[in-house]
C-alpha cells in the first residue's frame, strides 16, 4: 500500500508541474507597459557635473536600456543598468544575468529586467 501512495503521490506533483508558470498575461508591445520582472531602487542625483547615479554606495554615470534575445529564449527582454560604459552591451549585461560570475568590482549593476511581449 505504501507503494501505491508513493506512485500516487509522485504522480501528482508531475501532473502539477506542468502547470507551474503558466499564467494568463496580456501581450504588450511597449516594454514600458508590461510589469518588470523585477525592478531595484536606485538614487538618481543631481550634481555640478551632471546627473549620477548611487546604488549601495556605488557611483554611475549612465543609466542605460538594453534589448535582446537570450539564447534559446521565446521572447526578447530588456535590461536596465546603471554603469560607466555608455556603450555596454545586451550581450555583456545578459551574460551576467544569467551566468554564475560575480566580480570583485561591479562595472554596471541591473536596476531592472522584464520581458518584451510582442503579438506574433
Amino acid at each position: 500500500m505504501a507503494d501505491r501512495t508513493k506512485a500516487t503521490f509522485l504522480l501528482t506533483v508531475i501532473v502539477l508541474s506542468f502547470f507551474v508558470g503558466c499564467t494568463n498575461a496580456k501581450n504588450n508591445s511597449d516594454y514600458d507597459n508590461a510589469p518588470p520582472v523585477f525592478a531595484v531602487d536606485y538614487v538618481e542625483a543631481e550634481t555640478k557635473n551632471g546627473v549620477v547615479f548611487i546604488i549601495d554606495e556605488q557611483y554611475f554615470k549612465y543609466r542605460v536600456t538594453v534589448f535582446g534575445r537570450s539564447n534559446n529564449a521565446a521572447h526578447d527582454r530588456y535590461y536596465i543598468v546603471l554603469t560607466n560604459d555608455e556603450n555596454i552591451t545586451f550581450q555583456t549585461v545578459d551574460r551576467r544575468f544569467w551566468g554564475s560570475y560575480l566580480p570583485l568590482v561591479e562595472d554596471f549593476r541591473i536596476v531592472e529586467h522584464g520581458l518584451i511581449m510582442n503579438d506574433e
